[in-house]
């Protein structure tokens, strides 16, 4: 078993000051407080690019802690749009991972199947996302303040490396 580090990525928006997030993993808080905010107002539909995301929390878990992980994310202040989480000793198949490395979580996103999060809600009413086609999809969400919003991570035990493998 080894640490773990999750790193969520996000945007936040506010035009009165900063947002604060209140952050949940597998039934635990582990983020409160204020994060790096845009002063700006998010639009209904505001999406943001990978390159615009920003890490806005991290924590430790460890590398045994697998399976569908149940995450709940709160804005207040302002909006949030989460975009995805990264996780060292983890990778794809052929990929590498190790302690200095953070991938994406090892989906279907290939097949267009998976964004990495499952049984997603705002406010506890299921949002469906569609993955019909495998190059499009929900791959961030918008969070208005105050809005509950809920996932499981699924984390798969088969995709957990535990060493650096030097791939030709």
């Amino acid at each position: 078993m080894a640490t773990r580090i999750v790193k969520l990525y996000g945007k936040a928006y506010s035009v009165e000051g900063e947002v604060s997030l209140t952050i949940n993993y597998n039934g635990s808080e582990v983020f409160s407080g204020p994060v790096v905010t845009e002063s700006a107002q998010a639009a209904p539909d505001q999406e943001a690019s990978d390159d615009e995301l920003v890490v806005i929390a991290s924590w430790n878990t460890d590398t045994e802690t697998v399976g569908d992980i149940p995450l709940t994310i709160t804005p207040t202040g302002g909006d949030f749009i989460f975009g995805k989480i990264l996780m060292n000793y983890t990778g794809t198949d052929g990929a590498d991972g190790n302690a200095a490395e953070f991938f994406d979580l090892p989906t279907d996103q290939v097949l267009g199947e998976s964004d990495e999060k499952f049984n997603v809600t705002l406010n506890g009413t299921a949002v469906n996302p569609d993955f019909s086609n495998p190059n499009e999809g929900i791959w961030h969400y918008k969070i208005d303040a105050s809005q509950v919003f809920g996932c499981n991570i699924r984390v798969s035990a088969d995709k957990v490396v535990m060493s650096y493998v030097n791939n030709p």
